[in-house]
């Protein structure tokens, strides 16, 4: 009976300091530290030139199309009806391309918006939760979402220097 009593107290004992030890909460700007990053700039010039390339490779198309189209309104008084089945056949499949291409282009355009950022968000996320056990944070929050914040500490310095930004 003792040693459950002895035990009890040590437990409250143990609870008791544990309570006591300040509970550190941490907050920062992911959105704001991404575009600070040497990264996002680097990113943003690859992803500019990749809509650059995927508008030349849209205009290449149209202009296969408009070629096409003008070489069977041109050519129907002389073409053989075999030849203008052909030229229909390929303007017809050119519009699908064309089509296709312009309903999965935002989607592919974002994708590689995605690709580019994402390793980025990953290094700000590695080095918050760096900093986060180093210092002892409980907890990190994006204060770009936070409806509310009545204490805890902005660690934006700490992962900045983590991060080789400042």
């Amino acid at each position: 009976m003792k040693k459950i009593i002895a035990l009890a107290l040590f437990g409250m004992m143990f609870m008791a300091v544990e309570a006591q030890q300040p509970q550190r909460f941490g907050y920062l700007n992911t959105q704001e530290l991404i575009t600070q990053m040497p990264e996002y700039g680097e990113a943003q010039k690859k992803h500019e030139r990749f809509q650059a390339e995927q508008q030349q490779k849209y205009q290449g198309m149209v202009a296969s199309y408009q070629t096409k189209a003008a070489e069977y309104t041109n050519g129907a008084a002389t073409l053989t009806q075999t030849e203008l089945t052909m030229l229909e056949s390929e303007i017809q499949s050119l519009q699908a391309k064309i089509g296709e291409y312009e309903q999965t282009l935002p989607q592919i355009i974002q994708n590689h918006q995605n690709e580019l950022i994402g390793a980025i968000v990953i290094k700000v996320q590695e080095a918050a939760q760096a900093v986060g056990e180093e210092k002892g944070f409980l907890y990190i929050f994006d204060s770009s979402i936070l409806l509310y914040q009545g204490g805890g500490e902005d660690i934006s310095t700490y992962v900045k220097n983590k991060l080789g930004i400042l």
